[in-house]
């Protein structure tokens, strides 16, 4: 199994492959060309096909800045079926075109080359594994998940759990229609506010967490900033039962931190 970390990631959504690799491709851009002044992107494929549906063209002007140009390129056969090409520019003329494949999870193909595979550094494959090593050890799983992932594991969850709440946090405050030709309303708020105003304890619990996961998953329909758990797609679970358990129950930071390092 791979790190933690390589299942927890921040970026915008609603999607890894066409708005967290996009963005991941355009950083990447910038970092190479920080004299660049102006931008040209051309989409194949999926990433041309539904892009705009996704909000692939958002993110991208979003993260080169608005000289920023965006075709769709409906024609061409793409590499793969999330190719883009970005052109850095510079005075008119161009400074490096480079091909990139999101390829999901954020990340990238570049110009051909495949992304770095990380390495699986837990021991063991299978949940029995870990619970009889454990038993045999006498330590709990979050201390299993601490020993293998080593130092800096709990500031890397810290700040996921922020970025969790916040996508909750902001999508009950937030209302009106989502971006797409559904023109789907906001209902999370709504959701709230019901589980507020309702007296039967059953009812209510189910209000709060459909409220909370709503909330997520609306802000990710929207282009906001979630956290892949560990799909976009599925972004609104995992921070629900944080949020009630933290806001609701009382839990402290530190008993769901072990929660996330589990989970």
């Amino acid at each position: 199994m791979h790190s933690i970390k390589e299942i927890f990631k921040k970026g915008p959504g609603p999607s890894s492959s066409h708005t967290l690799g996009p963005m991941n491709a355009a950083l990447y851009m910038k970092h190479c060309h920080p004299q660049a002044d102006a931008w040209k992107v051309r989409l194949q494929g999926s990433l041309a096909l539904t892009g705009k549906g996704h909000l692939t063209d958002d993110i991208l002007i979003r993260t080169l800045g608005p000289a920023t140009e965006v075709t769709f390129d409906l024609k061409g056969t793409p590499v793969h079926p999330n190719t883009m090409y970005i052109t850095a520019l510079q005075d008119g003329e161009e400074l490096e075109t480079v091909q990139f494949v999101s390829i999901g999870g954020g990340k990238l193909e570049i110009n051909g080359v495949p992304a770095a595979n990380t390495p699986e550094i837990y021991p063991h494959s299978t949940m029995a594994a870990i619970r009889r090593w454990c038993k045999e050890q006498d330590i709990t799983l979050d201390q299993y998940v601490d020993m293998v992932e080593g130092p800096g594991l709990n500031d890397y969850l810290d700040d996921i759990m922020d970025a969790m709440l916040a996508s909750v946090r902001e999508g009950l405050a937030a209302e009106g229609i989502l971006p797409g030709s559904l023109k789907l309303k906001r209902v999370a708020k709504e959701l709230h506010e019901d589980a507020l105003a309702c007296t039967d304890p059953d009812e209510i619990f189910h209000l709060l967490l459909a409220s909370y996961a709503f909330a997520a998953s609306e802000q990710n329909a929207a282009g906001g900033f979630v956290v892949t758990a560990p799909t976009m797609g599925s972004c609104g679970i995992l921070p629900a039962l944080i949020y009630h358990f933290l806001h609701d129950r009382n839990y402290s930071r530190a008993q769901l931190l072990k929660g996330l390092k589990v989970a």
